[in-house]
């Protein structure tokens, strides 16, 4: 059973009558009966990975150690901010914040 009631190529059309309507995101997303954080979701994944954003994914996302790593130094260097990162390590947005389990840098 799917987790999610719309397909990829059902998200992609609302995404794009959203375009095409000069609706607010949240006024689009209630009038279709769509959750606005979860349309937003739909909106960042598809700008960041096309149509396979899109897709329903079967299980959760694990990051690696060294993954989580490379991005607790960049966020300590300084090297962009918290969205900017999250682009770059190709994180998705969720609920919760990711949790990095690693040993302080010092």
């Amino acid at each position: 059973m799917p987790r999610s009631k719309y397909s990829a190529a059902e998200k992609l059309a609302f995404l794009e009558a959203f375009h095409q309507s000069n609706l607010p995101r949240t006024t689009f997303a209630r009038q279709h009966g769509i959750g606005k954080a979860t349309f937003a979701t739909w909106s960042v994944r598809y700008a960041r990975d096309g149509i396979g954003g899109l897709e329903e994914t079967r299980r959760n996302q694990h990051y690696t150690k060294e993954l989580k790593l490379t991005v607790v130094h960049a966020y300590r260097a300084g090297e962009g901010a918290y969205a900017l990162w999250v682009s770059w390590f190709r994180f998705v947005p969720g609920r919760r914040r990711a949790r990095f389990s690693c040993t302080p840098v010092s």
